[in-house]
């Protein structure tokens, strides 16, 4: 019998559903008519799912504030990156004393932490920033197909051209509506808005699979496909770019920049509860979200008449949904959070959960049956994984769930039923963690994204029966693409690495170190003992821009094949503490492109 175990575990690239594959299991097996792992599929763009090789670092000259003369090697370094990237972790970054000493890293592109089998992908390189975004609603949004907006959009616009359907105002959104694709015509809002997040389905994620999505390509048709959009903001995790999608501005503002942060008052936390992550509840809105989304100013505007609503797996989406009866004269919005065992929870104080959606116990044998067929052949073997060996939220079963149950609440829930707009949020979280079991290259990974297809084109059909074609609008999007394995990137290994910061820089024997711990691309670092070393955080961060391929391999290991004449190269692009972000967005000319 099928399992859901959903378990947390912490990844460079972020918090993942995560079950190991046994030995022998793997993504070498292909189906007939596939492709196998790591070789281009006929019509994918010719390997547009391929980051492009590094370019060389610009030269002083290249700069865009020449004024500016660098010395540390740090700055030096980082003084060369491109400006969006730049830009993008400025964005990113949650400034304050407590967190001055933690040091922001960029790594090479291609490069990441993670190890040979597992990618991360917390960056501000295009591979992973560039994502879909696609609004359809007839009557409300233009039909124009594929649409290139004169202005940047990011993921930020989202909350603010919803806003614009509702005749709400988002004062604290920096984003802005996305201009020229609402309908001039419409003159109420529409009944129901619902968006769509496909948790790790980055464009480079669906040029990989370009036959998996037809449902999608068919909303991209019919509604309006922006091109260009940006995430915005790095690092690109599941937490702070919901809180972006909804809140329409950025980390350094909302206040959740990554899956694990240093609190205002120092101690590592999660983005909406205490550090230990591997638990939904109890939860804490107000933790560090410190702007409200639409669902909360919405809310707030009409007197909490309208519904609101998430299925989400894991609470790291949260900030899509919004605070919930922790804000002031809120209610308790409609939070399904997928924990382990197979069940939703939420935390009751701050919102609600129907009780039918857990009344049927463990919902998954039924899925069995299209699990097995889902790669061609009905043999009970999934891609040459038996069934009894595998989770549900790597494969083809967790979209199709979270489909059912989103279309059930919002029929028992009456969504879209009155004259006041109800708005609603799926998160897909199958992709992400697909892609970090299997990897995007997979042929499990094509599988996954043809459940989720499959599962929007359900919701399309749902809302154009139960709404009416000219009374919804649908969002979708995505928080982030993925990184290939075959991308030929070092996997940098974070023991190793801490390893080499204690013994180059900690000579004080006292038990305690130097390095805390990490999230994404951020190194949590002990001021005390720091202090105690007489080592400063730009020394650190100087030694960082120099570290190599060759420095992140164990005592007494080699260079892996193809990887021989690489141990020179550096495994960073740039490193720096946090407290010379804004000195760093300064020198790369970032600010003057804000």
């Amino acid at each position: 019998m099928l399992r859901l175990a959903v378990l947390l575990t912490v990844a460079a690239g972020g918090l993942w559903l995560a079950v190991a594959p046994e030995a022998g299991q793997g993504s070498g097996v292909s189906s007939p008519g596939r492709a196998p792992t790591g070789a281009p599929l006929p019509g994918d763009h010719g390997g547009d799912y391929l980051p492009p090789a590094p370019k060389p670092a610009k030269s002083s000259r290249e700069r865009t504030d020449r004024r500016f003369r660098p010395r540390a090697p740090y700055m030096k370094a980082a003084c060369e990156l491109p400006w969006r990237w730049a830009l993008e972790t400025y964005r990113g970054w949650r400034p304050g004393w407590s967190r001055s000493t933690d040091l922001i890293t960029i790594p090479t592109p291609r490069n990441y932490m993670g190890t040979w089998s597992t990618t991360s992908h917390a960056g501000p390189y295009g591979y992973l920033q560039k994502v879909p975004l696609v609004f359809y609603g007839p009557g409300y949004v233009k039909s124009m197909g594929d649409f290139r907006p004169s202005e940047r959009v990011t993921l930020t616009d989202v909350a603010p051209t919803i806003a614009r359907l509702l005749g709400l105002e988002m004062p604290t959104a920096t984003g802005s509506p996305v201009s020229g694709i609402l309908a001039p015509k419409a003159t109420t809002p529409p009944k129901l808005i619902v968006t769509v997040s496909i948790d790790g389905g980055g464009w480079n994620v669906l040029n990989r699979w370009p036959g998996a999505w037809p449902h999608l390509k068919a909303l991209m048709s019919k509604g309006t496909s922006l091109q260009g959009v940006r995430v915005g903001s790095s690092p690109s995790v599941t937490p702070p770019i919901h809180a972006n999608i909804s809140t329409g501005t950025w980390p350094r503002r909302h206040g959740v920049p990554a899956i694990v942060l240093r609190s205002d008052g120092g101690e590592v936390t999660g983005a909406f509860r205490d550090f230990d992550n591997d638990r939904i509840i109890p939860l804490d809105p107000n933790r560090n979200l410190r702007a409200p989304t639409v669902a909360d100013l919405w809310d707030k505007a009409m007197g909490n008449r309208p519904k609101a609503g998430l299925i989400a797996a894991g609470n790291y989406p949260l900030g899509m949904l919004g605070h919930g009866a922790a804000l002031h004269g809120g209610d308790r919005d409609l939070a399904a959070l997928l924990a382990a065992r197979g069940r939703f929870t939420t935390d009751r104080k701050y919102y609600s959960l129907p009780r039918y959606i857990n009344e049927d116990g463990d919902p998954l044998p039924s899925y069995e049956d299209t699990l097995d067929h889902s790669d061609g052949r009905a043999d009970g073997l999934w891609q040459g994984h038996t069934l009894d060996e595998l989770t549900a939220a790597g494969s083809p079963v967790l979209g199709p769930w979270e489909t059912d149950l989103a279309l059930n609440v919002l029929r028992r829930e009456k969504y879209g039923r009155d004259d006041v707009t109800d708005l609603f949020y799926v998160h897909y979280k199958s992709p992400d963690h697909a892609g970090h079991q299997w990897n995007m290259i997979a042929p499990e990974m094509g599988d996954v994204l043809r459940s989720v297809d499959a599962g929007i084109g359900k919701l399309v059909d749902w809302l154009n029966h139960a709404i009416g074609r000219n009374g919804y609008v649908l969002v979708v999007t995505a928080d982030h693409g993925q990184t290939p394995l075959q991308a030929g990137g070092w996997p940098i290994s974070q023991n190793e690495l801490f390893q080499d910061i204690e013994s180059r820089f900690d000579h004080v024997e006292d038990g305690a170190t130097i390095m805390q711990s990490s999230s994404a691309n951020v190194l949590f670092t002990n001021k005390a003992e720091m202090k105690v070393n007489g080592v400063s955080p730009e020394a650190i961060s100087s030694w960082l821009s120099r570290y190599t391929i060759a420095d992140n391999l164990a005592i007494g290991s080699s260079l892996a094949e193809g990887y021989e004449d690489r141990g020179d190269e550096l495994v960073y692009s740039a490193a720096f503490p946090g407290r010379a972000m804004t000195q760093v967005a300064t020198c790369t000319g970032a600010l003057a492109h804000s």
